[in-house]
């Protein structure tokens, strides 16, 4: 009986795979996200996911093609791809250029973005927004505005923080979130944000910014400053200024959030024991029945997501494996 049971799940798991084996390739419908004008007029498009490369600094992006090929018998004539040469990257319905839809369909399958650049050489950046004319801050200079986008990168030669701002043919790119973005080069952060206005107080050999209020200790020779920080050199003495620890205004400890995912797969895990141990516990009970034989196999409907598994709507699965279920009735 055993063995029968075995066989029989074997076959449903090669039968599964044998159907997405032979699933035929998708074809989208490609529309214009912000007039909602279709955009693939001549043909449906096919989409290909190119997958990311650490090795290569490469992001993951997607291509699109609706080539028709000629075929003199049928008469058919040929037709270039309209999406030739682009590269795209799945994003928000904001954000988004294209919009695609599986053909036939009305359902939003994805919204891509084109992108111009897919590698970032000069390794991964963060977005700079301490703009303004604070101690501290990045005060706006010629030809920049609040538009103006700003990142920070660590320069891997001299471990100092380096400040750059989006350019459209800049000479550094970076991987910003899931996005290549070019920058050109501001300068050293520290270099280039508004400095303190120190008032030294020789005699407790204290210091307070007139500007902003911060206070700071003195030292008189730069050996004495702690490792591990920069001083300003104020009137031949260093100054660093003293750290605030943040907290919340009642004085109390922020709470610990709750995280609903790790809650659902101990759940999840808790609950595959403890359906081990029931299938244990009944494992000689089960076997003994004589007449135990599979009476009802059921698939729920295999569905294909596009490459890459990117998706907007409950229709589309994650990239990896393809899901099925099934039930066996025992009688």
């Amino acid at each position: 009986m055993k063995k029968i049971i075995a066989t029989v799940l074997a076959m449903v798991m090669a039968l599964a795979l044998c159907t997405t084996a032979f699933a035929a390739e998708k074809t989208y419908e490609v529309y214009n996200a912000e007039t909602g004008a279709e955009v693939s007029t001549q043909a449906d498009a096919t989409l290909t996911y190119v997958p990311a490369n650490k090795t290569n600094k490469t992001i993951a992006y997607y291509t699109l093609n609706n080539e028709i090929v000629a075929d003199a018998e049928a008469g058919i004539a040929a037709a270039a791809n309209q999406f030739a040469n682009k590269k795209y990257v799945s994003t928000t319905a904001a954000d988004a250029e294209l919009v695609l839809k599986y053909s036939g369909k009305t359902s939003v399958v994805m919204y891509l973005e084109e992108v111009t650049e897919v590698n970032y050489a000069n390794g991964e950046a963060t977005a700079y927004t301490d703009i303004g004319t604070k101690c501290g801050q990045y005060k706006l200079g010629a030809g920049e505005t609040k538009d103006t986008k700003f990142y920070t990168a660590v320069n891997p030669n001299t471990d100092k923080v380096e400040l750059f701002k989006k350019a459209e043919n800049g000479n550094s790119k970076f991987l910003v979130g899931s996005k290549v973005v070019t920058c050109d080069f501001v300068g050293v952060l520290e270099d280039v944000v508004l400095s303190h206005n120190w008032m030294i107080d020789t005699d407790k050999m204290v210091a307070k910014c007139v500007d902003c209020g911060t206070t700071g200790k003195v030292y008189k020779t730069f050996v004495e400053v702690p490792n591990g920080v920069t001083p300003d050199q104020v009137q031949g003495m260093f100054v660093v200024a003293d750290k605030t620890a943040t907290k919340p205004a009642d004085g109390t400890s922020s709470p610990k959030t709750f995280d609903a995912g790790i809650a659902m797969y101990v759940g999840m895990a808790l609950t595959s024991v403890a359906g081990s141990a029931v299938v244990i516990g009944k494992k000689k009970e089960f076997y003994a029945a004589k007449d135990c034989f599979p009476t009802g196999l059921s698939f729920l409907t295999l569905i294909i997501p596009p490459p890459g598994g990117g998706g907007v709507n409950k229709d589309c699965l994650p990239a990896g494996p393809f899901f099925f279920c099934a039930y066996l009735s025992l009688a």
